[in-house]
């Protein structure tokens, strides 16, 4: 019996160390904008199919709560106030630099952010 018990851990533990070795951070640059190709290393391409974007590398619409006033004269003001619908487009750029976390098996990759080297 304690044979299995040790069996069990050995392959837990193997499994663990299999899904940390392939999970890594890997840099890359932007070559294509539309569709997005980033190139990591100097033969490795990516393109969208191997792709995952976060927000802070796509465009996404956002509904955003706005509460301001704008002074248009010495005795005029408008407020403009609510809900308001507003595009923010963080979409990657040719020569952007990116950072992304490979996931295990090397067959997808997740764009986390732009960086700056």
């Amino acid at each position: 019996m304690a044979e299995r018990l040790i069996e069990s851990i050995k392959k837990v533990s193997s499994g663990v160390r299999y899904a940390q070795e392939n999970t890594e951070i890997v840099y890359g640059k932007v070559i294509g904008e539309d569709p997005v190709v980033i190139q990591t290393g100097q033969k490795l391409m990516l393109d969208e199919k191997r792709l995952i974007f976060t927000d802070n590398v796509r465009k996404i619409d956002r509904n955003v709560e706005v509460n301001w006033s704008m002074e248009t004269s010495d005795s005029h003001s408008h407020s403009i106030r609510g809900k308001k619908m507003m595009t923010e487009d963080n979409r990657l750029k040719n020569g952007d630099m990116v950072v992304m976390l490979k996931m295990q098996g090397g067959q997808k990759y997740v764009v986390l952010s732009r960086v700056v080297i």
